[in-house]
């Protein structure tokens, strides 16, 4: 059996590259917490890229949507993590 705990990353906006493991497979997050303020460009698991304007997603919590990447442009929101599932 395969075990796997949460974990919450802090994730740097790019506009190069998605979320990716250890081992360079692409995932998917299943959380995002912002800490700051601010719009967000995302890519939904669903493959939609959406920005999503300041004060939507409240700062401090833990927001349970499943996102597969993080756009540096159109981002203003700082202090952003998201949550994974990591294999142990």
């Amino acid at each position: 059996m395969i075990d796997y705990k949460p974990q919450l990353s802090a994730i740097t906006p790019s506009d190069a590259a998605g979320f990716t493991d250890a081992r360079g497979n692409s995932i998917t997050a299943k959380g995002l917490l912002i800490g700051t303020d601010g719009a967000i460009s995302v890519t939904w698991a669903t493959g939609v890229k959406e920005v999503i304007p300041m004060s939507v997603l409240g700062t401090g919590v833990i927001h349970n949507v499943e996102i597969q990447r993080i756009w540096a442009s159109g981002t203003t929101a700082t202090n952003i993590y998201c949550g994974f599932d990591v294999r142990v």
